[in-house]
C-alpha cells in the first residue's frame, strides 16, 4: 500500500514540475493556427492568395505554405520577408507578371507538385525576384520548364542554390559554364542514370543523390574550380575518376556497387578531409591507399566486406568507422603511425582478438562483437569505450585507462564486479554495466566525477548499506529487472545529489529511506513481484 501512495506521489510531483506550455494564435485571422513556445509558425493556408488583413502582420511568421492555388494577383506578395514561402498541390491557370512586385526577402522558394509552374517562374514574374530570393526548389512540377532555363534564370535572379527533385531526367548535360552566382546544385530522386557536368570556378557543391546513376562525367574549364563537397549517394556506380579538383573536401559515395579500389580513383584530389563509401562491396584495400591524403581528417567504411588484411598506416587520419565489416582478429599493425587518430569504431565485426596501440585515441567503439578478453594498457589517452555486446567473462585490466569518461561494458557475460581498479580511473563519470551476470556489488570506491550508474538487468539481489555511499556526487542509478529482495534502509543517505532512481521491476517488500534525497526528481518502483 505504501508503494502505491509512493508512486502517485511521484506521479503528481512530476505532474507540477513539468514546464507550462504557452500557445500563440497563427497572425492569419482565418487560419487561427495554434503553435507552441515559439515566435512564429508555419502557416498552412488554403485561399488563392496571402488575405489583406494578414499582409501587415506577414513578418511575424517564419513563412507560410499556399495550396490548393489557380490564381495569383498582382502584388499578392507584396512586403513579404520570410524565411521560406511554400506553393504545394495547386494547378496554376493565371499569374500575373507583377505577383512578385513589391516583394521584400523570401530566403527560399518550394514549388512542389504544382502544374503549369512557368507561369510563376517565366522571365516576366521572375524579374521581380532579383536579389530577392536565394534558394529555388522545385519538387514534382508539371510544367515545360527546361534544365538549360532554369540555369539562366538562376543568374539572372541571383540564386545561390537550385534544387531539383522528383522530375525524371535519366540523361543530363549540366553546363555550369556561364553560372558565377550559383553555389549549390542538387538533382535529386530524378531517375538520372547518365550525366555530364561541366564545372565552372564558382559552384562548391553537387548533390545527385537517390538516383541511378552509372556513369558520371566531371569536365572542368578552370583549374581553380571552387567544388568543394560532391554528393553521390545510393547511385549504381561501381567506377569513378575525378578530374583535378583542388578544393574538394568531402566526397560521399555511400550505398552504391563498388568493389574495387582500381576502379575508384581520387588521386586528383589529394585535398579531401572526409571521404564517405558506406555500404559498398569493398573487401581490400592496399595499405598504402589511403597514406596520399594527407589532409583526411575522416573516414568512413562502414558496412562493406572488409577484413584484417587491410590496414591503415602513416596518416594524420581523426576518425575512422569500420563497423560492419567481417575483421576477426586485430593486430598492432593494423593501425600503425596514426598519430592523430582520436575516433575509431569496429563495431558489429566479428572480432575475437584485438591489440591496439594509439596512444592518442579517445573514442572506441566494439560494440557488438566475440571479445572475450582485451588487453588495454597502450591506450593511456582513451575517455570513452564502448564493449557492449561481447563475451567478456572477466574485469578488463583498467589501471591504464586514467583518463576513462565513460565506460559501457553492458551485455557481457561476467559475474563478478571488481571495483578495486575504478579507484584509479579518476575522470569516471559514466559507467554502464547492464545485463551482464552480476550477482553481487561490491563497495564502490570513491569516485568523485561520477554521475551515472546502470546495472539493470543483472542477478543483484541485495544492496548493503556502503555499496554506494563512497558515490556522493552520484546523479542517475539504475538498478531495474534485478532480484533484489533487500535493501539496506540507510542504502542511499550518502547520495543526496540523486536525481533519478530506479528500483522498478525487482523483489522489494521494504522501501529504502529516501527522506533526505531533495534533488530527487524520478523515482521507479513499478512491478514488485516478490
Amino acid at each position: 500500500m505504501f508503494i502505491k501512495y509512493l508512486n502517485l506521489f511521484i506521479i503528481l510531483k512530476t505532474i507540477l514540475l513539468c514546464p507550462v506550455i504557452i500557445t500563440s494564435t497563427c497572425p492569419y485571422p482565418i487560419c487561427k493556427t495554434k503553435y507552441l513556445n515559439s515566435s512564429f509558425c508555419s502557416v498552412y493556408c488554403s485561399e488563392n492568395t496571402i488575405p489583406d488583413p494578414c499582409l501587415t502582420k506577414i513578418n511575424q511568421i517564419d513563412g507560410f505554405t499556399l495550396t490548393n492555388l489557380s490564381h495569383l494577383r498582382q502584388d499578392a506578395f507584396f512586403n513579404v520577408n520570410v524565411n521560406f514561402l511554400r506553393i504545394q498541390n495547386s494547378d496554376l491557370k493565371y499569374v500575373s507578371q507583377e505577383t512578385f512586385r513589391g516583394i521584400k526577402y523570401v530566403k527560399e522558394l518550394n514549388l512542389i507538385n504544382v502544374t503549369n509552374s512557368q507561369l510563376l517562374l517565366n522571365e516576366e514574374t521572375a524579374k521581380n525576384l532579383q536579389g530577392k530570393i536565394d534558394i529555388l526548389r522545385l519538387s514534382r512540377i508539371n510544367s515545360a520548364i527546361s534544365l538549360d532555363y532554369l540555369l539562366k534564370l538562376t543568374d539572372n535572379i541571383s540564386l545561390t542554390e537550385l534544387c531539383l527533385e522528383n522530375l525524371k531526367l535519366p540523361n543530363i548535360n549540366l553546363d555550369l559554364t556561364f553560372n558565377s552566382k550559383l553555389k549549390k546544385i542538387s538533382l535529386r530522386s530524378d531517375l538520372i542514370e547518365n550525366i555530364n557536368i561541366k564545372l565552372n570556378r564558382f559552384i562548391q557543391n553537387i548533390d545527385l543523390t537517390n538516383n541511378n546513376i552509372k556513369n558520371i562525367y566531371l569536365n572542368i574549364n578552370s583549374m581553380d574550380n571552387q567544388l568543394n563537397e560532391l554528393i553521390l549517394i545510393n547511385n549504381k556506380l561501381n567506377s569513378l575518376e575525378l578530374p583535378y579538383l583542388p578544393m574538394l573536401k568531402e566526397l560521399h559515395l555511400d550505398n552504391n556497387i563498388f568493389n574495387n579500389p582500381s576502379d575508384l580513383n581520387l588521386k586528383k584530389s589529394l585535398n579531401l578531409t572526409s571521404i564517405q563509401i558506406t555500404n559498398n562491396h569493398f573487401q581490400y584495400f592496399q595499405i598504402d591507399y589511403f597514406e596520399p591524403y594527407q589532409q583526411l581528417k575522416y573516414l568512413n567504411l562502414y558496412d562493406n566486406d572488409l577484413n584484417e588484411l587491410t590496414k591503415f598506416h602513416n596518416m594524420t587520419i581523426v576518425n575512422i568507422n569500420l563497423s560492419k565489416n567481417n575483421y576477426s582478429r586485430v593486430y598492432f599493425d593494423n593501425f600503425l603511425n596514426l598519430s592523430k587518430l582520436e575516433i575509431l569504431d569496429l563495431s558489429f565485426n566479428y572480432i575475437e582478438y584485438i591489440e591496439l596501440n594509439l596512444s592518442s585515441l579517445k573514442t572506441l567503439y566494439l560494440i557488438s562483437n566475440k571479445i572475450k578478453l582485451f588487453d588495454l594498457k597502450y591506450l593511456i589517452n582513451l575517455e570513452h569505450i564502448s564493449l557492449c555486446n561481447n563475451r567478456i567473462e572477466n574485469y578488463l585490466n583498467l589501471t591504464s585507462l586514467k583518463n576513462i569518461k565513460y565506460l559501457d561494458m553492458s551485455s557481457n557475460i561476467f559475474k563478478i564486479l571488481n571495483t578495486s581498479e575504478l579507484i584509479l580511473i579518476e575522470r569516471m563519470s559514466t559507467l554502464f554495466l547492464s545485463s551482464n551476470k552480476i550477482e553481487k556489488l561490491p563497495v564502490f570506491p570513491y569516485l568523485r566525477l561520477i554521475k551515472d550508474v546502470f546495472l539493470r538487468n543483472n542477478l543483484i539481489k541485495s544492496i548493503e548499506k556502503d555499496t554506494f555511499s563512497n558515490l556522493i556526487y552520484l546523479d542517475h542509478l539504475d538498478l531495474g529487472n534485478n532480484y533484489i529482495h533487500f535493501i539496506d534502509m540507510e542504502a542511499f543517505q550518502s547520495n543526496k545529489m540523486l536525481n533519478i532512481l530506479n528500483l522498478a521491476d525487482n523483489y522489494l517488500t521494504q522501501i529504502p529511506n529516501i527522506s533526505n534525497l531533495n534533488n530527487l526528481e524520478e523515482f521507479y518502483l513499478t512491478n514488485q513481484t516478490g
